[in-house]
């Protein structure tokens, strides 16, 4: 279930500008200025290590499940489809307290009805992706991220928000759709900023196909919840708002 991160990929060598200029989500430059930047890179497979460029090392576990149910009545097809998972992973960087795991699970559903070879997917049950980060076997942090469905019914969500939390300190979480130099949002998320109000505290660009660079502060509580956050999406297999 890479089909999101993909698609991402694709975006970007569709959207972007000329080929030999690095595609970025927009924004992360302004993201990551102050911030410390690890890029992680992420394996390809279901499980795997999680290396980067030194600061960080880890490996991750997923498990993408899937189920749908289609009647058809005299040529017209109705029914539904679900999309739901768990990953794992482990993070640490060269600093002693930098050290977790997170364990996360993820789903949507989406009603289906079909003419011939034409498919309208409504989604019934926006993307939901929760998170519960340890260190040492004590819990120390969570994070929440859904997609919210616009007021057009038959219109896919794609925006995301959520929290972070981290030893009493709590980031939002929100989605970005536009690569760099391109004109067109993508329906999936190019990558996701955090913010303490309305202070930027980093992000995380998806934009490469197994890199992903993480901004993030440079100590303190704020740093841990964006390592972990940044981490979680950065491995997430995201199944999309819809199989369409």
């Amino acid at each position: 279930m890479v089909r999101g991160h993909i698609a991402v990929w694709l975006a970007g060598a569709l959207l972007a500008a000329p080929p030999a200029q690095a595609q970025r989500m927009q924004g992360f430059a302004d993201v990551a200025a102050d911030r410390d930047v690890v890029t992680l890179k992420v394996p390809g497979w279901m499980r795997g290590k999680i290396g980067s460029d030194g600061a960080a090392r880890g490996s991750v576990r997923r498990k993408a499940l899937g189920t749908s149910d289609l009647v058809d009545l005299f040529g017209l097809t109705v029914g539904g489809a679900e999309r739901f998972g768990r990953f794992s992973f482990d993070i640490a960087t060269d600093r002693a307290d930098e050290a977790l795991v997170g364990d996360c699970i993820y789903d949507r559903t989406e009603r289906r009805v079909g003419v011939g070879a034409l498919t309208i997917s409504q989604p019934l049950r926006p993307l939901l992706l929760r998170c519960r980060f340890e260190r040492d076997g004590i819990a120390i942090g969570g994070m929440e991220i859904e997609a919210a469905p616009r007021t057009a019914a038959l219109v896919q969500p794609s925006r995301r928000t959520g929290h972070v939390e981290m030893l009493g300190t709590r980031l939002g979480i929100e989605s970005e759709h536009r690569m760099q130099g391109a004109k067109v949002p993508t329906d999936a998320p190019v990558g996701y900023r955090f913010r303490s109000g309305d202070a930027s505290m980093g992000g995380v660009d998806l934009t490469g196909f197994n890199k992903r660079p993480l901004a993030m502060a440079k100590h303190g509580n704020e740093r841990l919840a964006a390592l972990a956050a940044g981490t979680a999406l950065a491995v997430f297999w995201d199944p999309g708002d819809t199989n369409d």
